[in-house]
Formats: C-alpha cells, structure tokens, sequence
C-alpha cells in the first residue's frame, strides 16, 4: 500500500520591536482530508523551525493576521480540507483562542471554527476553553 501525504510550507517576514524574524507555517495531512499546522520561527542558520520560541516581537496581531491569510489561500487548494492546531503548550493554546475570541466575528464569515474539550468536537463558543482547534471553509 502506498500512502502520499501532503507537506506545505509557508515562510514570512514579521517585523517588530526585536527585528525582523522569519515565521514559517506548515500543513502536514496525517490524514486525509486533515491538516495539522505548525507556526514557528525559522532559524535562519541552520532552517530548522522552532515551534516552541516565544518571540515577543510586539507584532502578534499581524502574525495572527498572517496566518489566517495563509489558511484563506490553503483552502483555495484544499477547499474539503480540515485544518487542526492546538498549542505547543497550554499558554500558546490559550494565546490562540484569546486570538479566534477577539476576530471570531470576521472568521465566522470565513470559516466554521470548532474546539475540542473532553475528547468532544464541538462548535467553537466564545470563553469556553478548549485544548485543539479545527477550521473548515464555509
């Protein structure tokens, strides 16, 4: 049996109080028809992603804005595709879904947004806390 699985890779520039650091985001389909992304800093040295750094830069807002952009033009591709992503640790999950709290009016336009709790999918809801997250495209 042959299994063909899917990487995407997108690399940007985000600029702030500590310079200029290169962000990478990547879509791995460890099923198909699902996406686990990855948002990371790039060591510009070595290219190893590390999905662990807190940058700190100042310039989260435009990060977040970033990569929503990039799941827009992933779903022009893969538009029957889910995306899932949780934090690498509670406080970057937290971080996401103060993120989808504060933009969830624009992204509900965009996207259906759903959380994980308890090991339960279910509809995302504002202020309820959740350990994952996926996105599929209205």
């Amino acid at each position: 049996m042959i299994t063909i699985a899917i990487l995407l890779v997108f690399t940007f520039f985000c600029i702030g109080n500590k310079g200029t650091i290169l962000k990478r985001v990547s879509f791995i389909e460890f099923e198909f028809g699902f996406f686990n992304m990855g948002l990371g800093d790039v060591d510009e040295q070595t290219g190893e992603v590390n999905y662990l750094s807190i940058t700190d830069n100042g310039d989260r807002d435009k990060v977040l804005a970033t990569v929503a952009e990039i799941v827009e033009e992933l779903f022009k591709s893969y538009p029957e595709h889910t995306i899932y992503f949780k934090g690498t640790t509670s406080s970057r999950t937290r971080l996401y879904q103060m993120a989808i709290n504060h933009y969830f009016d624009e992204l509900n336009d965009k996207f259906h947004i759903l959380g994980e709790t308890d090991n339960k999918i279910t509809q995302f809801i504002k202020n309820i806390k959740y350990e994952s997250f996926l996105i599929l495209k209205k």
